[in-house]
């Protein structure tokens, strides 16, 4: 394609002509398993998979680096006003906390004030024996953890799996599934790493799901139909079904981990109001069956005997090392310096506030923005997004360029920028180091689906997605993201400036990078 460049105009001149074009970002469409369009996808026909227990006989397991069980929820009766102890998880906030337990910050903060002397901070100290009280009656249901947080975010707890291997030495269907409806065959461990990097959840999690409902590992027959629970005819290939239960789980995940959903209610009827002690990674899992099992059977899922004995057979006894689960993410947690993505003195559109980083739903870890334009569509900007900080580029394909802000080359440690749209002509190369302010590549539509030329920018810490309008808001040469009455709505503000998207890109939607 032939790009002539031309002056910037201000005013409504130019975006008079953006109107043309809606910038909104709709992220990774949930029927790819990655944004490559070479993704093999079947055309099975769906049918229900029975739920049926499994007991795999893996031939190699994880070997536990453990120093204790598996902590139990608290079996002791409490009453209203009753105070509660609590020990302080990584990347525990107040405001979440105050959600949980269905306080208020400042209730939690008069409570501990010996213990949290300088009020709120961002991230809590894991660790931390604070004293919650009970403003209510009692609310939530007992329950037992089943995996702690490290075995669902796809941080250095997964480094030392590798997917292809270690089905290698199964028996099961998936070892050599290969799937060949797309341009190119895509296999068995392509379809789980392609997920889990997406979606930034552990693989181990994902195939513990795909035997425990496919016997993927163990079975020697490969389904007729592949059902992780989502019965949609437009969902019929393994790819989809796996796609969409790594939305569940990661939508549940850091729901909970917000304080944005402290309670779920299955599409069957019943409610489930998870314990305030409970773990994240234990209430995705418990909202996951749920979503398409009855009382009876999400019960037996839950519990000892099922997801978490599939999940040990094949990988070893789970338990709860601290010293793996308080390193997620540390204390009073900040951001580094980040810039604006496009050059000095260019006008640019803010043109959605925070929204999901991959798929669909929480969290809400990414916003956007749109270049100038002459033209509506999809054809790649003229214009250049840029770096925000200085790192390694560690994943560029199709659309999605993954930034590495400590330079290790593993995106499962410190920070990492995710750039998504990014037009692969002219997008750096795995590697390739850019500095602040260097040239990234050509907005575009290019990656999941998008209704007009944008950059989605989001952020991850040691694999865990950080939301964009939470207690480490995204902060872009001093422009911070606001929390919105929805998704899409967030403001940014700097001083005594507010902005607020437009998908349109209108002359108030757009803000200009410093010098």
């Amino acid at each position: 394609m032939k790009h002539t460049a031309k002056r910037l105009k201000a005013g409504w001149v130019l975006f008079l002509l953006t109107a043309l074009v809606t910038f909104a970002c709709n992220l990774p469409n949930l029927s790819r398993v990655t944004p490559t369009p070479n993704t093999g996808l079947s055309t099975l026909p769906l049918e229900a998979t029975p739920d049926v227990q499994v007991t795999p006989t893996p031939e190699t397991q994880e070997t536990p680096v453990i120093d204790e069980a598996l902590p139990m929820i608290p079996t002791q009766a409490y009453a209203q006003y009753d105070m509660m102890p609590y020990t302080v998880q990584a990347g525990d906030t107040l405001p979440a906390l105050a959600a949980r337990f269905r306080t208020n910050v400042g209730n939690i903060l008069a409570d501990n004030s010996i213990l949290l002397p300088h009020g709120q901070s961002t991230t809590l100290e894991p660790g931390l024996e604070l004293t919650i009280r009970l403003n209510e009656d009692p609310f939530w249901d007992a329950g037992v953890v089943i995996l702690p947080n490290s075995r669902f975010i796809n941080g250095l707890a997964a480094a030392d799996l590798d997917v292809e291997t270690y089905l290698a030495s199964t028996g099961g269907w998936l070892r050599d599934y290969s799937d060949r409806s797309g341009e190119q065959p895509v296999s068995g461990a392509d379809l789980v790493n392609n997920v889990a990097a997406n979606y930034s959840i552990n693989p181990r999690l994902l195939l513990a799901l795909l035997e425990y409902r496919l016997n993927a590992l163990t079975g020697t027959q490969t389904p007729n139909s592949f059902s992780l629970g989502n019965y949609d005819p437009g969902r019929q290939t393994l790819g989809r079904q796996l796609s969409w239960a790594a939305n569940v789980l990661y939508n549940a995940y850091y729901g909970w981990r917000q304080g944005a959903v402290t309670q779920y209610t299955s599409l069957s009827g019943f409610t489930v109001n998870p314990s305030p002690w409970q773990i994240a990674a234990t209430v995705a899992i418990q909202s996951y069956f749920s979503r398409f099992q009855s009382a009876t059977v999400y019960e037996e899922a839950i519990t000892n005997g099922g997801f978490l004995q599939t999940y040990e057979n094949l990988f070893g006894p789970v338990s709860w090392d601290s010293a793996v689960e308080w390193s997620l993410i540390p204390a009073d947690l900040r951001q580094p310096y980040l810039r604006l993505p496009f050059l000095s003195g260019l006008r640019w559109a803010y043109t959605a506030g925070p929204h999901s980083g991959w798929g669909t739903g929480y969290p809400w870890a990414a916003i956007d923005f749109a270049p100038p334009a002459e033209t509506a569509g999809c054809t790649p900007s003229q214009h250049w997004a840029v770096a925000v900080a200085d790192g390694l580029i560690i994943r560029s394909e199709d659309g999605l360029v993954l930034q590495d802000l400590d330079g290790d080359g593993n995106g499962r440690t410190g920070w990492v920028i995710l750039y998504l749209h990014v037009f692969p002509d002219g997008a750096p190369a795995v590697g390739d180091w850019l500095s602040i302010g260097d040239r990234l590549g050509h907005p575009s539509c290019t990656g999941g689906t998008s209704t007009g030329r944008n950059l989605h920018i989001a952020r991850l810490y040691n694999g865990e997605w950080i939301s964009a309008d939470g207690v480490i808001p995204l902060n872009l040469d001093g422009w911070q993201v606001q929390e919105g009455i929805m998704e899409y709505k967030g403001a940014l503000s700097r001083d005594d400036q507010t902005i607020y998207p437009s998908n349109l890109g209108v002359w108030s939607s757009q803000l200009t990078a410093d010098p």
